[in-house]
């Protein structure tokens, strides 16, 4: 009796370490599984050829989620040092007699046979890789958190520069984007009347300018912009010939009324520029 019971226990046995194999397998085929996910993920996220990450904003997420983050990236040729050098004018002025540099004049060369890549913004998951991007004309971006909404909604301003090196209108360029959903949410307002909206974009040059002030009687942040140019009117050509064009200046507020974004503005004959300070918000829609 007593072999005869160890004989019906060991055919348990064996089926007990069958189980236990099988469990091992499954564990060690999601753990590769799973590593394999990451490493594909981290290896999207890589910056693109040609690209250096330039700056990186990490998004706050819940316990156990993944993390996002927004990358801006630029021209691995343009070093730290370059692009300060370099901002406010652009590639063509900067290259145009030889530099003294002996770093500055062989990127100046390499430019002749591969023109500098234009800037990209990307939003990166730490699971999921790149989840949206936009890509730019020009080389240099900056980003910077803005509470448009209060401090319950991550905005940010991403600043393209523009900038030629002279000039009353060019220079940098601002927009404003939500990642929400794995997506970029690129800020745009309503005209009065129209059911279009048209991306929010701001200049910053010696004629226009732009800025935030609080909400009234809500969070968040209003904001404010001022252009001034001539007024071409019904007669193109009159600025033909010595005859001066009259200028007006016009007064912009992009507002969210708690569902959109709306745009209003204000004109009036006159002339504004940088060096004058920004105007008062009295010359502003209410």
């Amino acid at each position: 009796m007593p072999r005869a019971g160890k004989l019906r226990i060991a055919p348990f046995l064996l089926f007990l370490a069958i189980l236990a194999a099988a469990a091992t397998a499954s564990t060690a085929s999601s753990g590769i599984s799973s590593n394999a996910h990451k490493a594909e993920a981290k290896a999207s996220s890589a910056a693109p050829p040609g690209y250096r990450i330039a700056s990186s904003i990490s998004m706050p997420s819940a316990p156990g989620a993944p993390t996002t983050r927004i990358e801006v990236l630029e021209d691995q040729r343009l070093t730290p040092e370059i692009r300060q050098e370099w901002q406010g004018a652009d590639a063509a002025m900067s290259c145009a007699e030889p530099p003294e540099d002996p770093g500055v004049a062989q990127l100046c060369s390499s430019i002749t046979a591969q023109p500098l890549r234009g800037a990209q913004v990307r939003l990166i998951s730490d699971q999921g890789g790149v989840l949206d991007h936009r890509s730019f004309e020009r080389e240099l971006a900056d980003i910077s958190q803005v509470s448009l909404y209060g401090a319950d909604r991550l905005v940010f301003a991403v600043t393209v520069d523009y900038s030629i090196g002279f000039g009353s209108y060019a220079g940098p360029t601002t927009v404003f984007v939500e990642p929400g959903g794995g997506r970029f949410q690129w800020l745009a307002a309503f005209e009065p009347n129209s059911d279009t909206p048209m991306e929010v974009t701001l200049g910053s040059a010696f004629k226009s300018g732009w800025r935030t002030v609080p909400r009234a009687g809500a969070p968040g942040l209003d904001i404010l912009a001022v252009r001034c140019h001539p007024e071409m009117g019904e007669e193109p050509s009159r600025g033909l010939g010595g005859r001066a064009l009259p200028f007006v200046v016009i007064y912009e507020r992009y507002t969210f009324d708690g569902t959109r974004w709306l745009r209003t503005e204000r004109r009036e004959p006159g002339f504004w520029e940088a060096e004058q300070g920004f105007p008062a918000q009295e010359k502003f829609p209410p």
